[in-house]
């Protein structure tokens, strides 16, 4: 899934996937035809929950500001352990036997509550990890 103006469609292609772009309007264009209206619906239906998904691995404050040159090597590792703890978090859609919303979590973002964590969250997140490494 991608906007308008990321080309990325051979990049997909070379690992064996498949790009979903939603439609626009083309020069002259008034408005989109029926199938163009489903597709645009379809797309946002799942872009809203990759959106959520984004917003709790931004939870983890380590991706916060500037990350300095001596953890390039290290850094997809660093994205990747901050997705993976998002899959300890609640379902972002609820199933239909469970529909309340846990109590370990802020039910908008997703990001850990500030009274569970006994305080803010940024405090907590930055405690024990240096200003800088040298």
């Amino acid at each position: 899934m991608a906007d308008k103006g990321f080309d990325v469609k051979d990049a997909v292609e070379k690992r064996g996937a498949s790009l979903n772009l939603p439609p626009y309007l083309n020069s002259g264009q008034a408005q989109f035809d029926e199938d163009e209206v489903e597709k645009t619906r379809r797309i946002a239906e799942v872009r809203i929950h990759v959106e959520r998904i984004i917003g709790r691995i931004k939870c983890y404050h380590i991706l916060d500001g500037n990350m300095p040159l001596t953890l390039h090597p290290v850094l997809e590792d660093i994205i990747h352990t901050c997705a993976y703890l998002t899959q300890f978090q609640s379902p972002i859609i609820a199933s239909k036997a469970d529909t309340t919303i846990g109590k370990s979590s802020n039910p908008v973002s997703g990001c850990p509550d500030e009274a569970l964590l006994g305080g803010d969250s940024e405090s907590y997140f930055s405690q024990g990890q240096p200003d800088s490494i040298q």
